[in-house]
C-alpha cells in the first residue's frame, strides 16, 4: 500500500509498479496495480504483465491464450520467450528452443541484454536436458553481448558444478559473491561445498544464505519464500521448518513450483499421503524438470507406490539422464 501511495494514481506508474511487484512475488500488489492502470489496460505491457500474473498463479491455460493473442499482432522477443519458457517447462524442447531462436533474430544489434537473456535461458534449458556442452556455448554468447553481468557468472559457476569441476566452481562462486553478495548465490557456494565432501567449509556459506533469506522475510518481502523453503527441506532436511513457508509461497503463488516445494516439505516432515496429493498438481502441469519428477517419485516411493515411483524416475532420467549432476536451487 505504501509502495502504491509512492508511486501515485499516475497510470504509467501503476504499470511499473506492477511489474516491480511481480520481480519481487508479490502477487496481490501486482493485481492492486493493474487495478489502476486505466487506460493502459489494453496496452502490450499490461496485457503481458496480466499474463504473467495468470502464469504465477497456475493458470498456464489463461497465460498461454494471452501470449497467443498478443503473437497474433505481432512476434515481439519477450511475448515469444514467455511462450518459450512454459514450452520447455513442460517438455516441448524443439518448440522451445525455436521460439527462442526466432526471439535473438528478431532484436536489434543494440538490443543486448535482450539477447544474454535469451541465450542465458537457452543455455538454462540445455543444461536441465544434459546438453552440458550446448549450455556452455549458449552461456558464451550471453557473456559476449553483456560481459560481466553476474547472472551469467551465477549460470556459468553451476554448470561448472554440473561438469564436476568443483574447485574451478567454488572460485567462481566466491568470486561472484564479492559482487553480487545475493542468499541463494551463498546457498549454491555451501550446497557445492557439500557436494564435493566438505561440509565444515559449506557450514558459513548455508548459515549466510539462510539468514539473508530470513532477513527479507523479516522486511515482508516474499520472493525469497520459495528459497527458504528449499534450504530448511533440502540443506537441513527439516520438514516441519520448510512447511510455513512453503504453504505461504504457495498461497501466493500457486503454480507448479510452489506446489513442488510444499508437497517436498511434506515429504521432508514425514506426512507422505498429504505430500503425494500435494504433488499432483505438478505432474498434471505436466511438468518435465528432473528435480521435480525426481521429489514426485520419491514422494510416491515412500507411499509404497512402487509402480509410478519407478516409471517417474525413469522419466526423469529420460527428461535429463544427468539429473543426477549438480545444479542450484531455483
Amino acid at each position: 500500500a505504501q509502495a502504491g501511495q509512492r508511486f501515485g494514481p499516475r497510470p504509467d506508474l501503476a504499470l511499473l509498479h506492477a511489474q516491480l511487484c511481480l520481480r519481487l512475488h508479490d502477487l496481490p500488489c501486482v493485481q492492486a496495480a493493474l487495478g489502476r492502470i486505466g487506460p493502459l489496460v489494453q496496452s502490450k505491457e499490461a496485457r503481458l504483465l496480466a499474463a504473467d500474473l495468470a502464469r504465477e498463479r497456475g493458470e498456464l491455460a489463461t497465460a498461454q491464450a494471452a501470449w497467443e493473442a498478443l503473437l497474433a499482432r505481432s512476434r515481439d522477443w519477450d511475448v515469444l520467450a514467455r511462450v518459450a519458457w512454459l514450452a520447455a517447462r513442460t517438455g516441448h524442447d524443439a518448440q522451445a528452443d525455436a521460439l527462442y531462436a526466432e526471439a535473438q533474430d528478431g532484436l536489434s544489434a543494440f538490443e543486448l541484454p535482450e539477447y544474454a537473456f535469451l541465450a542465458r535461458e537457452r543455455g538454462l534449458l540445455a543444461l536441465m536436458r544434459g546438453r552440458h556442452e550446448d549450455a556452455a556455448a549458449h552461456y558464451a554468447r550471453a557473456e559476449r553481448a553483456l560481459p560481466g553481468d553476474w547472472r551469467t557468472a551465477d549460470l556459468q559457476a553451476e554448470w561448472l558444478g554440473a561438469e564436476g569441476r568443483f574447485d574451478e566452481a567454488i572460485a567462481a562462486y566466491q568470486a561472484l559473491l564479492a559482487r553480487a553478495p545475493r542468499p541463494e548465490i551463498a546457498q549454491a557456494l555451501g550446497d557445492l561445498y557439500r557436494r564435493s565432501g566438505q561440509p565444515e567449509r559449506a557450514a558459513p556459506w548455508h548459515a549466510q544464505a539462510l539468514a539473508g533469506y530470513l532477513a527479507s522475510v523479516e522486511r515482508g518481502e516474499v520472493q525469497y519464500l520459495h528459497h527458504l523453503a528449499g534450504y530448511y527441506a533440502d540443506v537441513d532436511e527439516d520438514g516441519e521448518a520448510a512447511l510455513p513457508f512453503a504453504a505461504r509461497d504457495l498461497q501466493l503463488r500457486p503454480n507448479f513450483l510452489a506446489a513442488d516445494q510444499y508437497a517436498w516439505a511434506l515429504y521432508r516432515a514425514g506426512r507422505y499421503d498429504e505430500a503425494k496429493a500435494a504433488s499432483e498438481p505438478v505432474l498434471a502441469a505436466g511438468a518435465a524438470d528432473a528435480p521435480l519428477l525426481v521429489h514426485a517419485a520419491l514422494i510416491r516411493l515412500a507411499t509404497g507406490d512402487a509402480q509410478q515411483g519407478r516409471a517417474l524416475l525413469a522419466r526423469a532420467a529420460a527428461v535429463n539422464p544427468r539429473y543426477e549432476a549438480f545444479h542450484a536451487h531455483r
